[in-house]
């Protein structure tokens, strides 16, 4: 697999995960321990899945000039 696409993948898993834990911590009754504990990993993903597109895309360009 290409870094682009490892990266398109963790930049959307981490996305989602953000998202999703995100907006169920202003759940009345939410396990607020663990809800942001996975928003972190989401954000996690993000950032890595978002520098390693950047990377491939880079590299790819590189390669091509």
């Amino acid at each position: 697999m290409k870094p682009v696409v490892i990266g398109g993948l963790m930049f959307t898993i981490g996305f989602i995960l953000t998202t999703y834990h995100t907006s169920k911590l202003f759940s009345p009754q939410s396990h607020v321990v663990s809800h942001v504990a996975w928003a972190m990993v989401g954000v996690g993903l993000f950032q890595i899945g978002s520098n390693l597109t950047a990377s491939g895309m880079y590299d790819h360009l590189k390669q091509n000039a």
